[in-house]
């Protein structure tokens, strides 16, 4: 799952769910038994689990819908692209387009925080109440993802500096903001919190991104070729 810069963002993967992986001990009921199984698919977390990366890869997800109530300068916002329902085999990708200041940004984060766990949001350092909406005490974020029974939901308020809900991370996550410094000569960038998310420079214009060429140039042949046709793939060019 990746978000792009402070114009554009893909929010979209695709939902495969793997024939006859169903867990034991279901409900005979054909309603409740897919409800469960459901359940146990999305039980997983990145965080410290050896068999997280198996159950992550077992089915890509796709955003299909985005609710945001009193995010900083977004007060209500239901998203349901229409390019999100495709039934197409690759992930859509989102642009969001707008005037400086009217909350592309803010949607970006509202996701990103949504998406990344507890952990990842503690070691951002942020105050949840600062990202309440003038005028009022409390907002949430609802990220409903293909196949969940159940949204993913993060709440704040004014009275609270810790952001609650979507504890557990459930997606590998990249995101960047509109200033996208190199580190300065002779610095690195910052070592990542996590290996799920790397979102820093998303909240922290100040934040340096990974210098890509000098990663690209350190790659053996092999690696490269693999990351080229990654990368061609992702930009829809020729192979």
């Amino acid at each position: 799952q990746a978000l792009h810069g402070e114009r554009s963002a893909d929010l979209g993967e695709e939902l495969v769910v793997e024939p006859g992986h169903q867990p034991a001990h279901l409900d005979p009921r054909p309603g409740l038994a897919w409800q469960q199984a459901q359940v146990a698919q999305d039980s997983y977390s990145l965080a410290g689990d050896q068999n997280a990366s198996e159950d992550y890869f077992r089915r890509t997800r796709r955003i299909e819908r985005i609710e945001v109530r009193n995010f900083k300068v977004i007060r209500e916002l239901d998203l349901t692209p229409a390019s999100l329902a495709s039934t197409t085999a690759t992930a859509p990708w989102l642009m969001l387009l707008g005037e400086n200041g009217c909350g592309k940004s803010s949607l970006l984060q509202a996701v990103a925080l949504t998406l990344m766990g507890a952990a990842e949001r503690d070691a951002l350092g942020l105050d949840a109440s600062t990202y309440v909406s003038n005028g009022t005490r409390s907002g949430w974020v609802r990220v409903h993802l293909a196949g969940s029974p159940e949204p993913l939901e993060l709440r704040f308020s004014r009275n609270r500096s810790a952001f609650t809900g979507g504890e557990e991370p459930k997606m590998i996550l990249l995101a960047y903001g509109a200033t996208r410094l190199l580190p300065r000569a002779g610095e690195q960038a910052p070592p990542p919190t996590s290996s799920w998310a790397r979102v820093r420079n998303l909240f922290d214009p100040f934040s340096p991104i990974g210098n890509s060429t000098d990663w690209l140039l350190s790659l053996d042949d092999a690696t490269f070729e693999e990351i080229a046709r990654a990368l061609k793939g992702l930009l829809d060019l020729e192979p």
